[in-house]
């Protein structure tokens, strides 16, 4: 059977030269996880290929994933953080695919209540404009209290590809449904969830 781990994080240290933003989370991991140290886990395991994605708490970059993907195209693909609200932003998703390795985006709406904003304020309805007329998928990390915004999204963007991923990690108890099964608009990838992101 081929196997595809479809979110597996990866990442570098803290480091003057490449600091972590503050007010993140901590990683699971006090050292780094690098793509060797994934590739030894993967051939352990017997998994062929694994859609990396940054973890929260290096912030909105994507060097290292992007890195992984560039030695190792046969290993590794790339859901890369994108920040919505930075300057130029929407300027970026005609030619996000373009880049060596990338799937799609990753946003995170769970955490701190700061980082829902951009969803609860309906701030992000270029993103979802733009995505879908360029066929760019994204993949949300939505809690269980923001489902009814995805669902929005979903009616008002029928096209648009993604994916959902730990929108139920933090209490899942069977109630946790959205429209998006019924419209097939996105595919659950992670049921477990990623942990704390």
């Amino acid at each position: 059977m081929y196997i595809v781990d479809s979110q597996v994080h990866i990442w570098a240290a803290n480091t003057p030269e490449r600091p972590w933003p503050t007010g993140r989370h901590a990683p699971h991991r006090h050292v780094p996880f690098t793509k060797d140290d994934l590739l030894r886990e993967m051939q352990a395991a017997g998994v062929h290929r694994a859609i990396v994605v940054p973890p929260g708490w290096e912030g909105e970059r994507n060097d290292v994933v992007l890195e992984a993907a560039r030695l190792h195209p046969d290993r590794f693909a790339v859901m890369g953080r994108f920040d919505a609200e930075a300057p130029g932003a929407l300027s970026l998703v005609a030619t996000w695919r373009q880049q060596c390795g990338v799937l799609g985006m990753r946003i995170t709406f769970a955490g701190p209540s700061k980082y829902a904003r951009p969803l609860t304020e309906g701030r992000l309805e270029g993103l979802w404009r733009e995505a879908e007329k360029a066929g760019v998928p994204i993949m949300m990390s939505v809690p269980p209290a923001h489902l009814h915004l995805a669902d929005r999204i979903a009616e008002r963007h029928p096209a648009r590809n993604g994916s959902w991923d730990a929108v139920c990690a933090s209490g899942w108890d069977g109630s946790c449904r959205s429209r998006f099964a019924d419209q097939k608009f996105f595919e659950t990838t992670s049921s477990r969830g990623a942990g704390n992101e």
